[in-house]
């Protein structure tokens, strides 16, 4: 429990967010979710982060057994792997100990893809949505290509992850509420009008 660091904040950090963003990180409850971990104390908040992090450590290590038991199996050559999670929970980042925002924590997913036969990872920076894992599936497993789907395939990234893909990636949370993200910027627009804009 000693380890664990809390996420560093500004107490005044919500005075220039507009209120729709307000709403998304207080709810319903006076001064919010942090106002109330707070007002619980300092131990509270670690237990928090604490659970939140063995969650993390538990699900690394089936993960890692599920790609043991794949290498040791007669399909290590023909499986592509992918490992993506749930948009993440903030704990304490704004002042929010929310999921529902449209902010870097709560919208950054892990993504990892595995093709057969890879020997090494590759990193890349590009900015990529969730919707776009149909569409990458279905190309690399040369399966007919859907009209109708909003994703785009990423097999060219993963064939080469300096490649400029060049459409940005749409998180909407609510009615109307929507973040756009590319490499350097997340932009918000919220129902009302209102807008933020983070420089990453």
């Amino acid at each position: 429990m000693d380890e664990v660091i809390l996420p560093e904040y500004l107490e005044n950090d919500m005075d220039d967010i507009p209120l729709y963003g307000k709403l998304m990180t207080y709810g319903f409850i006076n001064g919010g979710d942090h106002a109330a971990v707070k007002a619980i104390g300092l131990k509270f908040q670690k237990e928090l982060i604490q659970g939140y992090l063995a969650c993390v450590a538990f699900v690394d290590d089936q993960i890692g057994k599920v790609i043991s038991a794949l290498e040791n199996s007669k399909h290590k050559d023909n499986t592509i792997v992918v490992i993506w999670g749930d948009h993440g929970q903030s704990l304490g980042e704004h002042t929010s100990w929310r999921k529902m925002t449209l902010w870097e924590e709560s919208t950054r997913v892990p993504l990892a893809i595995r093709l057969p036969m890879q020997s090494e990872g590759q990193e890349t920076q590009q900015a990529v949505n969730l919707l776009d894992l149909y569409p990458t599936l279905t190309e690399l497993c040369n399966l007919p290509h859907v009209q109708s789907n909003e994703g785009i395939s990423l097999k060219s990234l993963i064939n080469n992850p300096k490649f400029e893909r060049k459409f940005p990636s749409i998180t909407t949370w609510g009615y109307k509420n929507h973040a756009v993200r590319d490499e350097q910027y997340r932009y918000i627009r919220y129902r009302d009008g209102s807008e933020e804009a983070i420089r990453s």
